[in-house]
Order: structure tokens, then C-alpha cells, then sequence
């Protein structure tokens, strides 16, 4: 699934899914989000009804060195995992700490076939540079001294890059029950039963640390 960015939201096309496929989304800012009021972003994900998720959170670590700078909500669904201060050993460390890890995505959340990804960091300036094709992110000293040496870095500074990965768990008993009802009805195109696969977001525009 390619991912288009628009400001601070994240819009993925409308490809419909089996439900088989590990999907991985992003809620970026570009730019710095060093204030109390921070800078808060959304991605919406297609998902397939009447299967259940689970979530996975990863945030880079740009600029969370003090206690005061940190991810101060993180949701999904309308449902509010909580905050996420890592406090690594210092602001460029531009690694990945994970903030949650199999958490189940409420049911109803998924009902409509669309859900909702939001989350708000405070007072991170943007300390690292990213690239969401790779999902990567290094110190934006490291471009730097990468420019001042004459080399090509395109990627944007980010005051904020989190990675949701959302796991299928099963398929609602309701559907399960319908399909074995009815052993010998062939599988239509929508419920045909697919090689597992990680979806990566494009971002354009951006390319990669050379």
C-alpha cells in the first residue's frame, strides 16, 4: 500500500485487504514540535472488517532526552494507549524504542473498515532526519557533516516519526461459524487465502542518506 502525506495527516489509498497482511503505517510531523503545545498527527489505515488486530508502537528517539520531551498520547481507534517517554542517553540518538507491543485493537474499532491512528509529541525539536520507504532515521548532526563533506541528503528533519504495525489476530466468529456452515461453498476473490505480507509506506518527495 502506498501512503501519501498531507501535512500532519497520513492517508492510505483504498485498497481493500484480505486480512491476511501485516500492515505498517506512520504518524509523522516533519519539522520541529519543540513547544508545549507540540504537534499532534493521524494516519487513516484500511483494515478488513470483521477481523481482529493487534498493534505494535515504535517511535524514533528525536530529542527525548529531558523527561519533558516525550509522546504525550497515543491512540487507536478512538482508543487511548497512553504516553510514551523513552529518555535515551541523549537527543540525537535517532534509534527506535518501542512503546507498546501486541496490544489488541478494539473490535469495533475495525467495524467500518477504516481506522483511525493519532498521536501528540511535546516539546521535540527535530533533531533527526528520516526516511519512511525504510523506515529509518539518523542524526541530523550525521547529514550535517555528510553535507559539509559534499555528500547528497535529501531526507526531511522530523520533530516526530512513530511506526504503528498492526497484526491480524483472526477472523470474527461470526464469519468463521458462516464459513463452516457451509464447507463445500468455494472462497470468493475477497476471502482467498494469501501469503502473509508487510506493507511499506512511500513518502514522496523524500529520498534516501546517501
Amino acid at each position: 500500500w502506498k501512503i501519501a502525506l498531507v501535512d500532519d495527516e497520513t492517508f492510505v489509498d483504498p485498497v481493500v485487504s484480505t486480512g491476511s497482511e501485516t500492515i505498517v503505517a506512520h504518524v509523522v510531523h516533519a519539522g520541529s514540535c519543540n513547544s508545549d503545545a507540540g504537534c499532534s498527527g493521524q494516519a487513516h489505515v484500511r483494515v478488513q472488517p470483521g477481523v481482529r488486530y493487534k498493534v505494535s508502537v515504535t517511535t524514533a528517539l528525536i530529542d527525548m532526552e529531558d523527561d519533558s520531551e516525550r509522546l504525550a498520547s497515543i491512540s487507536i481507534g478512538g482508543h487511548t494507549l497512553g504516553h510514551c517517554n523513552p529518555r535515551p542517553a541523549h537527543d540525537y540518538d535517532c534509534g527506535f524504542f518501542e512503546c507498546f507491543k501486541d496490544e489488541p485493537v478494539p473490535f469495533e474499532a475495525t467495524a467500518t473498515g477504516e481506522l483511525l491512528l493519532e498521536v501528540r509529541t511535546v516539546r521535540t525539536n527535530d533533531d533527526c532526519m528520516c526516511n519512511i520507504a525504510s523506515s529509518s532515521c539518523y542524526s541530523a548532526l550525521e547529514a550535517a557533516f555528510s553535507v559539509a563533506i559534499g555528500e547528497n541528503t535529501t531526507d526531511a528533519s522530523y520533530g516526530m516519526f512513530v511506526k504503528f504495525t498492526l497484526t491480524p489476530e483472526s477472523h470474527s466468529s461470526s464469519a468463521s461459524a458462516a464459513l463452516l456452515q457451509q464447507p463445500h461453498l468455494p472462497l470468493s476473490p475477497g476471502m482467498a487465502v494469501v501469503a502473509s505480507s508487510v506493507t511499506t509506506a512511500e513518502a514522496p518527495g523524500h529520498g534516501s542518506h546517501a
